[in-house]
């Protein structure tokens, strides 16, 4: 840098005669790096040493700023600065390529950081991420998942097709919205055949999330963010509920030695029975997470749907596994295996799912 400071104590006054002269722009913007007479840098040239005067087009732009013709009069004596020029001249020669990489090593790093925020999902695991998806950007988290329960001979199985969209409305607040989508359900009863079926579309749910806190890894401090839906009614009878049934969830994550991280999401809801009545229903999950690369996780993690008597329905209980994959930093493709611990609770449910980022 201290080339470039004597090249820009050099004023234009200074210079021999007006003429051509060379000036260098770095990054768009034109530096002072120095005004040299062009004679002198042909000069240069025809000594040999073009070698490393070549080294400065590895600056953004090298351009020729045109100037009246020079006037044949006396060369004005200028010793001091003729010094200055000789010197500015040898620290050319220090700007070499290992220099000008450390330049643009610095002017992409920015870049380098942005590019690695990769999506962050809320599926495929129950436990919610703390983290919003940042202002202004749209994703896509949907997928299509199956399910089969077995009760007293009775086998139903489900097709459905979960979504959720999420748009950031500023760094830590998004909007949501959330279905299980368009579903088809069969139900075998042996007891009375032939097998039912039931198609149409799931209820919606309206929400938003805020992203309280970030994590600290030296306090232990965890990422921590809030949930708040409203679960609409709106869809076909057989998977609809007359109710609007709000919610509210927080998070909490922790990120562990060895790659390994920690989820607590608890909450409650006010849901809605089958003959219409209401009850508060406590939500639970926990989830331990593994990061096996910068593109894979896996995980394992209990879920508590919703801990409900016997007459609102029963406690949805499951253990849930499952991995992501990130194709690109925007893309997302997972799957998830859960097995149901109660009868209220279907027995076995597989889903595969696909997120997309919209910045």
């Amino acid at each position: 840098m201290n080339a470039l400071v004597k090249a820009a104590n050099l004023p234009l006054a200074q210079a021999s005669e007006p003429q051509q002269y060379l000036t260098f722009m770095l990054h768009g913007e034109v530096s002072a790096i120095g005004i040299l007479h062009i004679s002198e840098v042909l000069a240069i040239l025809g000594q040999g040493r073009r070698r490393s005067l070549g080294r400065g087009r590895r600056l953004s732009r090298m351009a020729l700023i045109d100037t009246p013709a020079r006037t044949e009069t006396p060369p004005v004596a200028a010793a001091p600065v003729e010094i200055k020029k000789i010197q500015i001249i040898k620290d050319l020669h220090l700007l070499n390529t290992r220099t000008l990489f450390t330049w643009a090593a610095l002017s992409i790093a920015p870049l380098a950081a942005w590019a690695g925020d990769s999506i962050q999902t809320d599926r495929p695991d129950f436990v919610e991420s703390s983290n919003t998806v940042g202002a202004g950007v749209f994703q896509l988290e949907t997928s299509v998942g199956w399910s089969r329960d077995k009760s007293a001979g009775v086998i139903i199985s489900e097709l459905s097709t979960p979504t959720l969209l999420r748009y950031g409305i500023s760094s830590n607040w998004e909007v949501r919205l959330e279905t299980n989508g368009w579903m088809h359900q069969t139900t075998d009863d042996p007891a009375a055949p032939p097998k039912s079926r039931e198609s149409g579309y799931a209820d919606y749910s309206l929400g938003v999330k805020w992203h309280q806190t970030d994590g600290d890894d030296k306090t232990g401090a965890p990422s921590v963010g809030w949930l708040f839906h409203l679960d609409m009614p709106g869809g076909a009878d057989a998977f609809s509920t007359s109710k609007v049934r709000p919610s509210v969830r927080g998070v909490a994550e922790w990120e562990l030695p060895d790659d390994f991280s920690l989820g607590v999401m608890g909450g409650l809801s006010y849901g809605a029975n089958d003959a219409g009545g209401r009850y508060w229903a406590p939500i639970l999950g926990v989830v331990l997470g593994k990061s096996f690369s910068d593109k894979l996780r896996g995980f394992i993690e209990f879920t508590g749907e919703e801990f409900r008597r016997k007459e609102d329905g029963g406690s949805a209980l499951a253990l849930d596994t499952g991995v992501a994959y990130l194709v690109t930093d925007d893309v997302q493709v997972d799957m998830v295996f859960s097995h149901g611990l109660n009868r209220y609770t279907p027995d076995y449910t597989l889903g595969f799912g696909l997120s997309i980022r919209f910045n």
